[in-house]
């Protein structure tokens, strides 16, 4: 089936853990953009972001992809729009 889906990458990436783990808890897949967009807000543990859902979801509709920082540290999530086959 084709379709869409959402990938989260959270640049935050914990050395104590071994990488596979590490790149495995800091990834996300969700069907639709505003579970992709609380998932980024987890995963990148972001409190205060820099750019709201609406404004996000603008800026997927227009660049199929968004980073979204957090105001308060340095903190940074991707969401990216990719085709599901």
């Amino acid at each position: 089936m084709r379709g869409e889906c959402y990938v989260v990458v959270s640049s935050m990436i914990d050395p104590s853990k071994d990488w596979e783990t590490s790149l495995r808890d800091s990834m996300g897949v969700t069907l639709n953009f505003k579970a992709a967009y609380f998932l980024a807000l987890s995963i990148g543990e972001i409190a205060k972001p820099d750019v709201g859902y609406k404004g996000a979801l603008a800026r997927i509709n227009k660049f199929k992809a968004v980073m979204i920082k957090d105001k308060l540290g340095s903190h940074c999530v991707s969401i990216i729009n990719v085709k599901k086959y």
